[in-house]
């Protein structure tokens, strides 16, 4: 029995062009999936060992930093809507060979980024207090989470931006380059928990606010180097510098188009684990940590969807630029029986 039916699968649609054998859509289905399943599945991994490093400190530590989590995802909602529309439009640009077309999407993208970003963080910093009150913090756990949250909200523009950059790469095709990022970034971060959290090699021990500082490290050298991956002038994706910085309303309006409706939806999806997250809080500290302990094995089961999802993006992006709808849903359709 055949894994795919290409006939079948296009249902009497007639083929636009020649159509590979399923041995080598197949192949190329997991050439570009396996860099961002591994990738979401290390990141994984290596928050499950960051939370290990925290609960060191107790469980109270471990619901302090728990409490921060769907905020923090909730407040930057609109950067996963923005990454699935610039995948989108870079992999069509890419499909068209339009190099040009892909680049401006990155800075329209970059711009919007930036100011929203600027906006969130600073409104976050700023109320950390009543939102982590909000979010269901405890008397013991108030003081750690608001800490934690300051900290990473103020610097959040380093996640953001390095969100935008590899989003755009592995719309071009580039799922290497993200894993790369964002397991540089990743490790860094592990170690400099270990350095800072209890107090090694000499560091002092800084608790709570050790690991907020070691989470913003990594994400800042995950920054540099995914903007590092833009700025050659023989990829596809090449960021031309902030000269370019100036809008432009076809490549906006694109990014809308696709985006808005993701943004509704994730605005939803986090707004629901966030309430989920209060009515847990309130039934105290134990059962919270408990929770975000379970979480984190939740968040491991979702890597290999996670990389397929981006990889369907890329390869159906890629097709329709390529003006072969045919093959966009062959490779979608491959995505959704492999997941």
């Amino acid at each position: 029995m055949q894994f795919i039916n290409t006939e079948k699968i296009l249902n009497n649609i007639k083929p636009l062009g020649e159509i590979p054998s399923p041995r080598h859509l197949i192949k190329t289905t997991i050439q570009m999936a396996w860099p961002t399943i591994l990738e979401s599945f290390l990141i994984s991994s290596v928050i499950m060992i960051n939370m290990m490093m925290v609960s060191t400190l107790g469980a109270n530590a471990v619901a302090a930093v728990g409490l921060v989590s769907q905020p923090r995802l909730l407040a930057i909602s609109f950067i996963f809507s923005l990454n699935i529309a610039v995948s989108a439009i870079v992999a069509r640009k890419r499909g068209q060979n339009d190099r040009d077309g892909a680049n401006k999407t990155l800075v329209q993208a970059m711009i919007i980024t930036i100011v929203l970003t600027v906006i969130i963080s600073v409104i976050c910093v700023k109320y950390a207090d009543p939102i982590m009150r909000f979010a269901g913090s405890e008397p013991e756990t108030h003081a750690d989470s608001v800490t934690f949250f300051k900290i990473i909200m103020g610097g959040i523009i380093f996640t953001t931006v390095t969100m935008v950059n590899n989003a755009a790469q592995r719309g071009a095709g580039n799922t290497k380059i993200s894993m790369k990022t964002n397991m540089t970034a990743n490790l860094i971060a592990v170690v400099c928990n270990y350095l800072l959290i209890n107090g090694h090699l000499g560091f002092p021990a800084m608790g709570i606010k050790g690991a907020a500082i070691s989470t913003l490290i990594g994400t800042g050298v995950g920054c540099v180097m995914s903007i590092y991956s833009v700025s050659h002038k023989d990829q596809f994706v090449y960021f031309q510098g902030i000269k370019f910085f100036k809008l432009e309303k076809e490549a906006i309006k694109s990014i809308t188009k696709i985006g808005a409706p993701s943004l509704v939806e994730q605005f939803m999806l986090r707004a629901g684990f966030l309430a989920y997250a209060i009515i847990v809080a309130h039934l105290g500290t134990i059962t919270f940590a408990t929770y975000q302990i379970g979480m984190q094995f939740l968040i491991l089961s979702f890597s290999f969807g996670d990389g397929l999802s981006n990889a369907s993006i890329a390869l159906v992006g890629r097709s329709l630029g390529e003006e072969r709808q045919d093959l966009a849903k062959i490779y979608g359709s491959i995505c959704q029986r492999m997941g």
